[in-house]
């Protein structure tokens, strides 16, 4: 068995998560990239094969939390197990309180609130089992102090501190891991 951890990262077809991809890359990790932009997930899986990692997609849309379950599963299944989970996808929105309609607000906490919480509690009992893993969750300052114009975005940031602490607190003693990666202005 490969020593080298097997990492799922989502949100990895641009950005912080693309960046991060290329990095464990760098490293020869065993990477499952997920993203809603197939395309872009194909040429990001090229770079990091080209880069000696052992490279899956699994392209999905994280707002269907009721497809994160078999997605969770599948990502399971594709190296076996899953040793670090960056849980990286997200939105934001750049509008005042009462220019934000309540179905932006629930949009912005499903993707980065539910969906990130969904996906931890589905791969827990796997990581319980093989003794122990990780799970990064991106974050942001705006989890920890308000910003003006990003009211839901600020609230769903805020949401996965209260419930990624709790699960350190929780599963500790199970060798589980929690880093929260808080990216600023």
């Amino acid at each position: 068995m490969s020593t080298k951890p097997i990492i799922w990262i989502t949100g990895a077809s641009s950005g912080i998560g693309e960046a991060t991809a290329y990095r464990f890359a760098q490293e020869q990790a065993s990477l499952i990239l997920s993203a809603t932009r197939e395309e872009r997930l194909a040429q990001v899986q090229r770079k990091c094969i080209s880069l000696g990692a052992r490279c899956a997609i699994l392209p999905c849309d994280l707002s269907k939390l009721g497809t994160l379950d078999a997605v969770t599963d599948r990502a399971l299944a594709l190296f076996g197990r899953i040793d670090i989970a960056f849980l990286n996808a997200g939105i934001s929105q750049r509008t005042k309180v009462l220019e934000t309609s309540p179905e932006v607000d629930q949009k912005i906490m499903t993707l980065n609130f539910f969906a990130p919480t969904m996906i931890a509690r589905r791969l827990l009992p796997s990581m319980i089992a093989q003794g122990g893993g990780t799970i990064a969750v991106t974050s942001s300052i705006a989890g920890r102090f308000g910003f003006p114009l990003r009211s839901a975005y600020a609230a769903s940031k805020f949401a996965l501190y209260g419930f990624f602490e709790t699960l350190q607190a929780e599963y500790h003693d199970d060798h589980i891991r929690v880093v929260m990666v808080c990216p600023g202005r």
